[in-house]
């Protein structure tokens, strides 16, 4: 999988985590929409729903794992976002032999793994220090992950099709829906300038599973050989995302 390919899987995975609702399951009464919805989504009408479902600011648990031919990502954690910023994350990332857990909080990042720091040591990033090539790296993902949600829905939905009714692992039920988005229009919403990877077909297949109340709680895509698959749970829990402490600070290893 490409640097470029994967950032846009990125892109579109995050796009489709920050739209979020209600269901039945113990989320918070005022988290998203609060009438269950009784008929199919519909290309029509999906992007009114996501959008009304989507509040100011709302918690979730997210676990994304991508698997290609040579190597599996996970990447597991909690989060509190806007329906067009970050405000918080703290999430750990297993792949390739080597963990890295990352926590962003107050516009910065925090960083501990191997051949960056000790066991339970951080370094800083600051994304928007242009010196820094980590942070160069690291914030072009922050920004794609930034872009209104609900807008690349609208911009770039070509198709909702219902599949089936199913039962999810913890035994609720969703709605199994074949979203199809433009790749062209979602890059440059994401990205804006870049060019689409080669390869990258004209629509993107994304499986979505969703609740009555318009909670997506699963997603699945292939892009470029690598299977994305999303699962969002515990909507509206309370989170506390803290910074490390100073004394677990260190400068950043070389190598």
């Amino acid at each position: 999988m490409t640097q470029r390919t994967s950032a846009l899987a990125l892109a579109i995975a995050l796009a489709l985590t920050g739209c979020a609702g209600d269901d039945d399951s113990g989320y918070a009464a005022d988290c998203g929409s609060a009438e269950a919805r009784t008929e199919h989504l519909t290309k029509e009408t999906a992007v009114d729903a996501l959008r009304s479902a989507a509040g100011d600011s709302i918690t979730q648990h997210v676990r994304m794992q991508v698997d290609s031919a040579d190597q599996s990502v996970v990447m597991e954690g909690e989060g509190d976002s806007g329906p067009d910023s970050f405000t918080s994350m703290d999430v750990e990332m297993e792949g390739e032999g080597r963990s890295l857990r990352m926590i962003y909080v107050d516009g910065v990042f925090y960083l501990s793994g191997e051949g960056l720091t000790g066991e339970g040591k951080f370094v800083v990033v600051d994304p928007n220090d242009t010196s820094d090539p980590l942070a160069s790296a690291m914030k072009p993902a922050l920004e794609s992950g930034m872009a209104d949600p609900v807008a690349l829905w609208e911009a770039g939905l070509v198709d909702v099709r219902f599949e089936s009714d199913e039962l999810l692992e913890d035994g609720s039920e969703a709605e199994k829906y074949t979203f199809l988005v433009d790749s062209r229009t979602a890059l440059e919403i994401q990205r804006p300038g870049e060019p689409l990877p080669a390869g990258v077909p004209a629509t993107l297949a994304n499986e979505v599973w969703i609740d009555s109340h318009n909670l997506i709680r699963r997603v699945e895509f292939t892009l470029d050989g690598a299977r994305t698959t999303i699962e969002m749970s515990d909507y509206c829990e309370p989170i506390d995302v803290q910074a490390p402490d100073e004394d677990d600070l260190v400068e950043r290893r070389t190598q």
